[in-house]
């Protein structure tokens, strides 16, 4: 039956893309695009799901969730949130108003999916766990009445048989006759026919197969053979006019057999269906083929849609003369619905020009024609801006049929990056720097262009200058040290930066500040060279005098005890004072430049790098805080500030920073900060160990709980792979039964581990403490898994074992593939804790499935008690003449047997019924009241109910858990199951049964049971600490913890020393308890002796009986 989703938001376009992607998944849909419409909708046909937006007017998500969960026809609904919000505070509200999932836009549609299939099917097992158990009870009652209806049904067969058998022959000559295979199949008897040729298209002969239903379900696919039997069923009782199915099977040889199965029914004179007879023809190679096409088709469309250019099909419309008026779209690729702003379902069948008649003023429409009418490919480049689409598009158009395909690419910022060429174009010819360009490839790399700037600067004009080079301009000072660099820099093709003493034209001398880059064709070759040049001459004559300011300066800041440094104006560091030197243990050489940055811890490098730059860009003051190395070795905390300095004329000349040594200050905060992160882990670790937890325990079967562990482990610590093994006490082994692990990461499940000369493994099952490899191959352990380490690409690993009551039952390793890691301590301490939890959830679903087991052996036990009885009342005398072999067979079995003879009120227990309570043979006589007497007083009306109530035949078994009273005075727990039997009145004359120790499973169970509850308690309160205000959240631990306790009242005392009395704060009594705050507001602590010493002494005092106080004081 295919589920309906109601999606809700105010959102239109969400409202369609969500729609589209769910009906595309075969999904029924229903929109409400607001929360009323919403509740209207929910309420006049309630769907199966709810995908609900939060951020909504009026009536935002979470309301419409809880008015959804106040009404009884919608409160089961699942309803999943779907928001922009990222917030944990906002998923938390959405779960706590009663969702079952919150997914984060933008979403992946996988995602969207996969958690709604989840939900549903969670839903769908409910209502199936639901029904299932209605139907066991009704088979339970309906037993007895079957038993006769079958009776009935034998008569009627048998005298069916020989008309069956004279239709068994002449579908056997109509077998013959055909190539197909052949089925017949007895509804009554379920006897089924296979024909030789129906075994053949497998690759069987007819002896190999034996005519019986379990052959057909052992080879037919398995969803297959559920839906077989879901269209016999329709068939059979008229909902569906006839029966044919494509059915999958397993060959022989182990290949894929494709059958469509065909059949009619058969029905007797009452109109009941008694018989199925059909036809097998083999469509293997027909389903390959489909399947080959299949494949070509989504690969076509693969390629098409995978393309980063916009792909449309258009074919022509024409007008009765054959003259092309437009054109219709075909189809268009994923580009081109972004570029146009419309998908393919929109535009599908309707007409360029009605849609974007912007196509006949750009004169693409006369393009297209052309195109058609010719044959001829076009091609075009223009400036669209039509249907809100504004671009540089290049258009490629090619003749398809009577129509054409168009490749639409996006060139606009080509077309923008060629603009911003011609504008730096511009920009470089009216730059005031001179700017030259030289040919490296020419002899003696002569200039080929100058700008203005390098007339304006050099006073000669540009034809006085190209072909020559420029060494021209050094006149007579040709042995300038910066020379002999710049010669190297040219030599070895590399770039540089130069101060050179240049002379103008008319010989007078200027200062410039030279840089020069190669430049390099796409094979690497150098090709040119690019030189910039400032004239600095004002700035040079400036720094002479400023470095005589500077020598006055670095004297009075050798006096100071603060650090202090200076920098000149592209940034570089260019003093530091005595104390700064002294501080860190270097020489004024060493500091120099950057040099002093390696003294900066390295988390604070980029920080301050970052500060720095950013007031040197602005020429703004700037401070912070960072850790400096002292010259004994630790870092040092320092409050760093620089100023900008300017010159007398205004010029900026660098900065001038210090520095103040604040580590004790820093340290104290630090202290409080690592507090504050310690808790917040805690909280964190808490959250994820309670997500963990619940996805664990959301179900008990153990393989459901293997898988989900290894994928939320494997998520949660973000490994590559999760393995999970169950352990095997006799003989000792481990067991891999589930895996997480990311694509591409090779699975190691199957990969046995011994455990002898198996240290680690030895160490792991030992302890529940995490055994921590942060290098698998230095870790002396697993110097024997090596080989197989580096097979897998295991580079770290974390290992803990799965325990309950202190005995392993499993264990858990995750490992990092991709790299070396150092495994954190909350990483560990929280592996524990989840090791913890799913040793717990382990033993329940171990539990479980025993007790599951249990019950199959009773039923079991049961029938064959039934068969017993009966056979018992054929050969009661001669089970009388052999008494002493009967109670030697019952000594053999685990179980007691009584045997209560009604009409004399005589009661036999065998041997071993008293050897479960402690006692001997003699020492219990054979009489009711010995059994009646032993039963627990809480018991005995209950499970003289039941007794009653199978004696009256209201129930066909008498099944009783009770506790019976030992020898030791203890009591045990015992499952007791009897049949009686009645006269030809219906009286009741006798009861037989047996009785089964169930103790230690009822105290499993309870103790599991109390575990749980407490941990819920606990993770509850923890919650409302972190969601809720402190007031309501003490209030709730106060009420959890009574209610817990199964006391009257709880009460939180506040202590006033100085007065030595305390004050009741907080009170929680349950109902029918009188409010006590009244009357006990103060209580003086000096008249409670004994509540002075517990305030004192910090210890938790019992006090059975309130009266006795005074006594105890």
């Amino acid at each position: 039956m295919t589920s309906k989703i109601l999606v809700v938001d105010n959102q239109p376009n969400n409202l369609r893309v969500l729609s589209n992607m769910l009906t595309q998944e075969g999904y029924k849909v229903q929109r409400a695009i607001s929360g009323q419409l919403a509740l209207n909708a929910a309420v006049a046909a309630p769907p199966d799901l709810i995908l609900l937006d939060v951020i909504m007017p009026v009536m935002d998500g979470y309301e419409v969730c809880q008015r959804l969960k106040a009404i009884p026809v919608t409160q089961n609904i699942p309803i999943i949130f779907l928001s922009a919000l990222q917030e944990t505070a906002d998923k938390v509200r959405a779960l706590k108003v009663g969702g079952v999932d919150f997914i984060t836009k933008p979403f992946q549609v996988e995602e969207v999916l996969a958690r709604i299939e989840n939900q549903l099917t969670i839903q769908k097992l409910q209502q199936q766990c639901t029904n299932q158990n209605s139907r066991l009870r009704q088979e339970i009652e309906e037993r007895v009445v079957a038993q006769l209806k079958l009776q009935r049904i034998q008569r009627k067969l048998s005298a069916l048989t020989s008309e069956l058998k004279v239709e068994k022959e002449r579908f056997e000559l109509v077998v013959q006759a055909s190539n197909n295979g052949f089925w017949d199949w007895n509804l009554e008897s379920g006897e089924l026919y296979l024909s030789p040729r129906w075994k053949e298209m497998l690759g069987y002969t007819d002896e190999e197969l034996p005519n019986t239903i379990a052959t057909w379900e052992n080879l037919i696919f398995p969803a297959d053979k559920e839906a077989a039997y879901k269209l016999a069923t329709a068939y059979n009782t008229g909902t569906v006019s006839g029966f044919e199915s494509k059915q999958r099977f397993h060959h022989k040889n182990g290949s894929t057999v494709h059958v469509l199965s065909r059949g009619i029914h058969l029905k007797n004179e009452a109109g009941k269906v008694v018989r199925m007879i059909g036809a097998h023809i083999n469509i293997t190679e027909t389903i390959h083929t489909l399947k080959t096409l299949q494949e070509s088709q989504s690969l076509l469309e693969g390629v098409l849609h995978s393309s980063l250019d916009g792909i449309m099909g258009f074919a022509a419309i024409r007008n009765n003369q054959g003259q092309i008026i437009d054109f219709r779209w075909l189809l268009l690729n994923q580009a081109a619905e972004t570029m146009v702003g419309r998908t393919a379902g929109e535009l599908a069948g309707k007409q360029l020009l009605l849609e974007m008649p912007g196509n006949r003023e750009t004169g693409l429409f006369s393009l297209y024609v052309s195109v058609v009418e010719t044959g001829r490919p076009q091609e075009k480049e223009l400036y669209y801006e039509h249907e809100g689409i504004e671009a540089y598009l290049q258009i490629v158009a090619v003749k398809l049929g009577d129509g054409f395909t168009v490749t639409v690419r996006d060139i606009t910022q080509r077309k923008q990056a060629e603009e911003r060429l011609k504008l730096l174009e511009r920009a470089v010819a009216t730059s005031s720097n001179g700017i030259l360009i030289s040919d490296a490839q020419a002899p003696d790399n002569p200039i080929i262009y100058v700008n203005s700037g390098f007339e304006r600067i050099t006073g000669y004009s540009a034809e006085e200058v190209i072909g020559k080079n420029c060494r021209f301009l050094q006149g007579r000072d040709k042995q300038q040290p910066t020379l002999k660099k710049l010669r190297s820099v040219i030599a070895q093709g590399r770039e540089g930066q130069f101060i050179l003493c240049n002379y103008r034209k008319d010989g007078k001398l200027f200062w410039n500040e030279f840089s020069i880059t190669p430049v390099r064709d796409e094979t690497g070759k150098l090709t040119n060279y690019i030189g910039i040049q400032s004239d600095i001459t004002e700035r040079i004559t400036a720094e002479q005098a400023l470095r005589e300011s500077e020598a006055r300066f670095r004297a009075m800041a050798d006096s100071t005890s603060v650090l202090m440094w200076v920098s000149g104006i592209s940034g570089q560091y260019t003093f530091f004072n005595k104390t700064w030197l002294e501080f860190t243990g270097h020489s004024l050489e060493e500091e120099l430049g950057s040099g002093w940055l390696r003294n900066v811890h390295p988390q604070d490098q980029q920080r301050y790098l970052e500060s720095f730059l950013t007031a040197l860009e602005h020429q703004n003051n700037f401070e912070l805080e960072y850790r400096l190395l002292h010259v004994d070795g630790e870092y040092r905390w320092i409050f760093g500030s620089g100023k900008p300095r300017f010159t007398p004329d205004g010029s900026f000349a660098g900065y001038i920073g210090s520095g103040f040594d604040i580590t004790k200050r820093k340290q104290a905060e630090l202290e409080l900060e690592n507090a504050q992160a310690v808790m917040e882990r805690q909280i964190q670790r808490s959250l994820l160990l309670h997500q963990i937890t619940q996805e664990i325990r959301s179900s008990l079967k153990p393989e459901e709980i293997f898988q989900t562990a290894a994928t939320q482990i494997g998520q949660a610590f973000q490994v590559n792979s999760c393995l999970i093994h169950t352990y095997r006490s006799l003989p000792p082994g481990v067991i891999g039964v589930a895996e997480y692990k990311q694509p591409g990461v090779k699975s190691i499940q199957r990969v046995e581990f011994p455990l002898q000369n198996n240290p680690h493994a030895q160490m792991v099952l030992d302890q529940d403490q995490v055994v921590v490899s942060h290098d698998v191959y230095a870790d002396p352990l697993l110097v024997r898994f090596s080989r197989l380490f580096y097979r897998c690409g295991i580079k770290s690993m974390l290992s803990v074992r799965t325990s309950y009551q202190g005995k392993p039952n499993g264990m858990i390793s995750i490992h990092q593939c991709d790299r070396f890691r150092y495994w954190k301590e909350e990483e560990i301490e929280l592996l524990e804790l989840v090791a913890h939890q799913m040793g717990i959830a382990i033993a329940q679903a171990n539990l479980l499935e025993q007790e599951k087991q249990r019950r199959r052996e009773l039923d079991r036990q049961n029938q064959q008690l039934q068969q017993e009885i009966r056979e018992r009342q054929l050969i009661e005398e001669a089970l009388r003449k052999s008494e002493e072999r009967w109670q030697l067979a019952l000594s053999g079995t685990g179980d007691g047997i009584w045997d209560w003879d009604i009409t004399t009120n005589e009661a036999f227990m065998s041997v071993r019924w008293k050897e479960m309570l402690g006692y001997k043979d003699h020492e219990i006589a054979n009489n009711k009241d010995e059994w009646h007497s032993r039963i627990h007083p809480e018991d005995l009306a209950w499970v003289m109910d039941a007794l009653q109530a199978h004696l009256a035949r209201v129930t066909p078994h008498y099944v009783a858990e009770h506790r019976l009273q030992c020898k030791n005075g203890s009591y045990r727990w015992f499952l007791a199951r009897g049949q009686g039997q009645w006269d030809e009145t219906g009286k009741p004359v006798r009861l037989l049964g047996s009785i089964t120790d169930i103790t230690e499973g009822k105290l499993a169970g309870e103790a599991l049971q109390h575990r749980a509850n407490r941990d819920s308690l606990l993770s509850s309160i923890s919650r409302q600490f972190l969601d809720r205000d402190l007031d309501s959240a003490i209030n709730f631990t106060l009420q959890a913890i009574g209610e817990f306790l199964g006391s009257d009242r709880c009460y939180i005392c506040q202590y006033q020393k100085h007065q030595s009395q305390f004050t009741m704060t907080y009170e929680w009594y349950g109902e029918g308890i009188e409010p006590s705050i009244a009357y006990y507001q103060k209580v003086q602590i000096k008249n409670f002796p004994w509540l002075y010493r517990q305030f004192t002494n910090h210890h938790l005092i019992n006090i059975p009986l309130v009266a006795e106080l005074s006594v105890a004081a």
